[in-house]
């Protein structure tokens, strides 16, 4: 398994895909097998970095191939539902296909309800309002650092467009409360 990790890395590294891409489906099949005979290995880690490689090298479509493979071998662990909710980010950000996404971040609500996830879809919604197809889009363009992580700092700035913004009409409420920041 190991042998194939690393022949599929070498590939990657000289831009070989043709050639990576094989080596590392079969790595992943490797270490698949590992996971279910031995929990305590390090196969989840190992699969995880197989899917970061196909990121690194822009392979989305196979990325979100791996990580559903994932999802739907380990539903019961965190490898799975790590990976479910990254098939949503990949086509969020990388694939600029937000309404997959939502679609892929709905059937990660649906395995793995937590509370307040209203409030997500609401923050979506909230975004898509202003223009906007994703949390790290949202701060890159208002000067926040772009995490993905809607902080106190965040929320503060959705909060401040919103009210100087008027949803129906796109008309302007008054002076702006963070001059300079918004165009």
């Amino acid at each position: 398994a190991q042998s194939l990790l690393v022949e599929g890395q070498r590939w990657a590294i000289a831009d070989r895909m043709d050639r990576a891409v094989p080596a590392l489906h079969a790595a992943r099949e490797a270490w698949l097998i590992r996971a279910a005979t031995d929990p305590a290995s390090d196969a989840p880690a190992t699969l995880v970095r197989i899917g970061e490689i196909l990121e690194h090298r822009g392979r989305w479509q196979e990325a979100i191939e791996h990580a559903r493979i994932l999802s739907e071998t380990f539903p019961d662990r965190a490898l799975g539902r790590d990976a479910l909710w990254r098939i949503g980010e990949i086509q969020e950000e990388e694939m600029d296909d937000p309404i997959e996404a939502l679609a892929w971040i709905r059937r990660y609500r649906a395995c793995y309800p937590t509370p307040g996830e209203e409030r997500i879809v609401d923050l979506h919604a909230r975004l898509a309002r202003l223009g906007y197809s994703s949390v790290k889009r949202f701060q890159l363009d208002n000067g926040l650092v772009p995490d993905g992580i809607v902080g106190p700092r965040t929320r503060e700035v959705l909060d401040i467009l919103e009210r100087r913004y008027l949803p129906v009409t796109g008309t302007a409420l008054g002076p702006d409360p963070l001059p300079g920041r918004f165009a």
